[in-house]
């Protein structure tokens, strides 16, 4: 199950957050919350809930009560205006599962008090469904992830800075946007509340990198799909049963099967992935030794199955529903 999530008691603006971001890129050391309430002259009470969004979001580490930029961003903060800022929270903010959720119930037509509802509901989350529905809002148009055009919709819309190198980041964000708005839609918020970040991801960059490399993005889309059932049949399957031995999707999904926690469609599915993935991963087929050529529109075509294939797999075994 992915980790515990968890959000300050009052809402906070995205803005003293990239204060801090970058206030403790450029200090030569931790600092304590005291410290960091003096360089965004807020109160501490404030200055915690700033904390404890960056800490959410993955762009603040803590040690020992103090507080450091994470490694991931400390250099690009350090060279970042305020103003410049934004390309982190976008970037973040689309890491981050619960606020990718709000995005796609807003994205389907639910408003804003129901769709923070839901991600309270998905990632039992201890904060109230105001301050969820206030921190996304505000997170989702300062990283300009979201609009106010009659009604709230995401968008990939971004205010061009006069720099190349925002540009070029700008551009980058637009499509990795579109992948992991996308991931979560065809998923739906139960999957993506229960599955692995690191799996979402490997579905993300199978979307993103299909066309150029079509045979690696099968096989990040297997892998994904291949983790989550791992998941699953550990956590509900028979207990004398070791997962850990299938050897691939297929042999995994035959042994759900057998302790009855799949259906034999799901089998099929899984050896079509299984059989798809050997030359993505491989090359060559064994009974030519001769290399496939992978086509990007195959490729396109296992990474949607993959995800139809979690999804349902899902509904199967948590629910005992069947869903194609």
């Amino acid at each position: 199950m992915n980790e515990d999530y968890y959000l300050h008691s009052r809402a906070v603006k995205p803005e003293p957050l990239i204060e801090v971001v970058i206030g403790l890129a450029t200090s030569p050391r931790p600092l304590d919350t005291e410290d960091i309430a003096e360089i965004i002259d807020m109160s501490e009470a404030y200055t915690a809930a700033v904390i404890q969004l960056g800490l959410e979001l993955g762009l603040l580490v803590e040690n020992d009560g103090s507080f450091s930029a994470s490694p991931d961003v400390e250099e690009e903060a350090r060279k970042m205006s305020p103003e410049q800022g934004f390309v982190l929270l976008n970037r973040y903010a689309q890491r981050y599962s619960p606020f990718m959720t709000f995005l796609s119930f807003l994205d389907k037509g639910f408003d804003a008090e129901r769709s923070a509802q839901s991600v309270k509901t998905l990632y039992e989350m201890d904060t109230s469904v105001d301050v969820i529905k206030k921190q996304f809002l505000s997170i989702g148009e300062e990283s300009d992830l979201l609009e106010d055009d009659e009604d709230l919709v995401p968008t990939i819309e971004v205010e061009t800075l006069p720099t190349d190198y925002v540009k070029d980041l700008q551009d980058a964000l637009l499509s990795e946007a579109k992948a992991r708005l996308f991931v979560h839609k065809k998923l739906g918020g139960d999957v993506i509340a229960y599955a692995e970040e690191e799996s979402v991801e490997k579905f993300q960059e199978a979307l993103l990198s299909y066309e150029e490399s079509p045979d690696s993005a099968i096989v990040d889309a297997v892998v994904a799909a291949e983790n989550i059932t791992r998941e699953l049949a550990t956590e509900e399957g028979d207990s004398d049963s070791d997962y850990t031995r299938a050897n691939g999707i297929g042999s995994l999904a035959n042994m759900m099967r057998g302790d009855g926690l799949i259906l034999k469609r799901h089998l099929h599915g899984a050896n079509y992935l299984g059989a798809m993935r050997i030359p993505g991963a491989h090359g060559k087929e064994s009974e030519t030794l001769e290399s496939w050529q992978v086509d990007s529109e195959v490729a396109l075509e296992v990474i949607l199955s993959s995800i139809s294939f979690v999804r349902s797999i899902y509904y199967c075994v948590k629910e005992h529903r069947q869903i194609l």
